[in-house]
């Protein structure tokens, strides 16, 4: 990325979990099925001055990015794979925003609107040694991808008797 500093923040663990939410944490959850980018132009910077307070303000005189790492935990992904949609085939009007209520704090994403224009790519049978890297957030506005938005999705070719599956996001803050 060409960042002169990054910092691990976050990371969750996503499998189909049963219709009793009682087993989520904070750590274990579903995957989303819901197209979105986790960060706004407003929450980004926010969750920057919650988890650096001391550096926030000097750190967002720069360009900063938030990124999401995200990967098979421990076998291939034959379920409820990862979809992306290319930042190209966005426009602005297909941004729509959403509130997150945390006990602790509320947050803001972006959802997206359909539109028939938007272009989609997935990698079906990611394993283990394979990662995406998704920038879900950028303060650069030169007309660079400033939100990653994807989803989880049912692949309508899932085999019936399919693992389920398990993956790992980790979100780190890169500083330029």
């Amino acid at each position: 990325t060409g960042a002169r500093r990054v910092v691990v923040f976050d990371h969750t663990i996503r499998r189909r979990l049963p219709d009793d939410l009682s087993v989520q944490t904070t750590v274990q959850r579903p995957a989303v099925q819901l197209v979105h980018s986790d960060y706004t132009e407003r929450s980004a910077p926010q969750r920057l001055r919650d988890l650096l307070p001391d550096e926030a303000e000097s750190l967002l005189q720069r360009r900063v990015a938030f990124y999401n790492v995200w990967k098979p935990l421990s076998r291939r992904v034959e379920e409820l794979p990862l979809a992306m949609c290319d930042a190209s085939t966005q426009v602005p009007d297909d941004l729509l925003l959403m509130d997150l209520k945390y006990r602790e704090r509320t947050g803001e994403i972006h959802v997206m609107r359909p539109n028939p224009a938007h272009r989609w790519l997935f990698f079906p049978g990611m394993d283990a040694s394979q990662a995406l890297l998704l920038k879900t957030y950028d303060s650069e506005t030169d007309g660079r991808a400033r939100f990653m938005f994807h989803s989880a999705f049912e692949h309508p070719y899932t085999a019936a008797n399919a693992v389920p599956r398990e993956s790992i996001e980790v979100r780190v803050m890169a500083f330029f």
